[in-house]
């Protein structure tokens, strides 16, 4: 039976290919990912793709948010995701653009508003909030919040974890072509 890290390991659309079926399965192990930025120090979130087209992964957020101005700050950041069944560790590093207003695609400005709620909070998220304090939302100003994040990635490592033994495999940007080779576990 061939392990799902021989396809990934067959070409870098392949690759791509078996993280777009795990973003779009439900309970699959690439649609909710962790999101590494820099702000006082590496700061940690779990973000969901969006979407996975060429050259980048899209994630929403609210321009208000710690992650959005420490990507203001320092775009590079990394992505990690871990499928307990198949026992890969997927790692991705790379720069983030940041999108809003209207250069926002209206997919994704369609599909967003349709939580607006996550988006309308008078407040920033994280902020401190006194006790008994109202947690109020203006609505109207939902798509005014929302912003895209679009991380472009340059290296990607994946790890798989078998009793037969451990391999991993690295997919380099290289003079904008995906070079593949074999690393040590």
């Amino acid at each position: 039976m061939q392990r799902v890290m021989d396809v990934m390991v067959s070409g870098h659309r392949q690759f791509m290919d078996v993280l777009e079926a795990a973003r779009t399965r439900r309970g699959g192990f690439f649609r909710n990912v962790t999101l590494v930025t820099s702000g006082d120090g590496p700061d940690v979130r779990t973000v969901v793709l969006r979407e996975i087209s060429p050259g980048s992964l899209v994630v929403f957020t609210d321009r208000r948010s710690p992650k959005f101005s420490q990507l203001q700050d320092d775009d590079r950041a990394a992505i990690h995701a871990y499928d307990q069944k198949t026992k890969l560790q997927v790692r991705g590093y790379g720069t983030c653009q940041l999108v809003t207003g209207d250069k926002i695609p209206q997919k994704f400005l369609r599909e967003a508003m349709q939580r607006r709620e996550d988006y309308a909070g008078f407040f920033s998220p994280g902020e401190k909030l006194d006790a008994g304090q109202a947690w109020d939302m203006d609505l109207d100003q939902a798509s005014q919040n929302l912003a895209l994040i679009l991380f472009k990635p340059h290296l990607w490592d994946v790890l798989e974890l078998h009793v037969e033994g451990h391999r991993r495999f690295g997919w380099n940007l290289e003079d904008g072509e995906w070079v593949g080779s074999w690393r040590a576990p």
